[in-house]
């Protein structure tokens, strides 16, 4: 038997609070989960994204918005 992992990602920043200015949020976050510094380093603007697919998540910001976050693992045999 394998083990199942349950996995959820729980996204608590502002979309409105992102000023992306030369491209779309989607895109911006689609460059942030491709993990390239250097297509993240061309994001214009000011923004703290979550990028999530399947089991990788990835999180990027500009230095003007603070970003936290934090891992939490139930005990085994706990819903």
């Amino acid at each position: 038997m394998t083990n199942q992992y349950l996995e959820r990602v729980v996204d608590l920043t502002e979309p409105s609070a992102n000023r992306i200015l030369n491209m779309t949020t989607e895109e911006a976050r689609s460059r942030v989960l491709r993990g390239s510094a250097d297509a993240v380093r061309k994001i214009d603007g000011s923004f703290a994204l979550v990028a999530k697919e399947g089991k990788t998540v990835r999180l990027a910001r500009s230095l003007d918005r603070p970003m936290r976050y934090f891992l939490a693992k139930r005990q085994k045999g706990r819903r």
